[in-house]
């Protein structure tokens, strides 16, 4: 995959040198960590839609609230995953303690590939769960039992920040902004769909991942008195890419130039 190139619109890391294995790689280096991890094993993209039976709309009705907070029957949907997102939220927690480090983006993927049996879409969908609901602790409905306070606040040494704000990050946050973003990224094409419908479909999904961190951040910073609040815009960028680079290098469809966020770029930073 090394022909892709991945674009973060927003910022860029600024990973204090000497210090890189606290951080995720710099974003430009992302996908070839990634690679490192999957090029040892025989990985395969599973169809989310067509075999998982996770259409798009119960992938954005995900995304755009935690479970806790309404009633939305999307949650039935997403239940069979919740054993392995709890397993590899497990996983993480005790490399971490282990090694006495935060654990990164490639060794997490490395631990929920081994609960997965290397599927990558299985893989994702088990960190996207799992980090968010450890992250927020607002989707127990999901994942069948809620996470303790004490176990929320200790995932905070658990993962690694990336290194785009030294001073304000969020590592439980970006974590799983960045595989829910994946997991968006993987889920944009369907061959299940006829060619017309699935072009359309592709850029429905492009409009609204790639413009949903700009306008949620568009509105915080219109009603919050023009404070200027994190919304991750920077990591969903670069989890959406991701997501698209695994789905098209497994899928046969080779795209060099994957960088879609960068007619974005004037707009987002506007108000970052």
């Amino acid at each position: 995959m090394s022909n892709y190139s991945l674009v973060c619109p927003l910022v860029e890391n600024r990973i204090p040198k000497g210090d890189a294995l606290s951080y995720n790689p710099e974003f430009e280096n992302t996908l070839d960590e990634l690679e490192g991890v999957l090029s040892k094993r025989n990985c395969s993209v599973t169809p989310i839609k067509g075999n998982l039976m996770l259409p798009r709309s119960v992938l954005l009705a995900y995304y755009m609230c935690f479970a806790d907070e309404n009633y939305l029957s999307y949650v039935e949907q997403l239940k069979p995953f919740s054993e392995g997102a709890l397993n590899t939220l497990e996983s993480i927690e005790e490399v971490s303690e282990l090694s006495g480090r935060p654990a990164g983006i490639a060794q997490q993927l490395e631990l929920a590939l081994d609960q997965s049996g290397n599927d990558i879409s299985l893989a994702v969908i088990y960190l996207t769960l799992g980090t968010r609901a450890i992250a927020r602790g607002l989707d127990s409905r999901i994942l069948g039992q809620e996470i303790s306070m004490e176990r929320l606040l200790s995932w905070k040494t658990k993962v690694r920040p990336f290194g785009y704000n030294l001073t304000s990050e969020d590592p439980p946050g970006d974590t799983y902004h960045f595989w829910n973003n994946v997991l968006a990224g993987l889920s944009r094409d369907e061959k299940v769909d006829y060619v017309i419908t699935r072009n359309l479909k592709r850029a429905i999904c492009d409009f609204i991942y790639i413009n949903a961190a700009y306008a949620v951040g568009l509105l915080r910073n219109s009603v919050v008195l023009n404070q200027v609040l994190d919304t991750h815009a920077s990591i969903d960028s670069l989890g959406y890419s991701v997501g698209r680079a695994l789905f098209d290098h497994y899928n046969g469809e080779k795209n060099p130039n994957l960088n879609i966020a960068n007619q974005y770029r004037q707009e987002t930073e506007s108000y970052q």
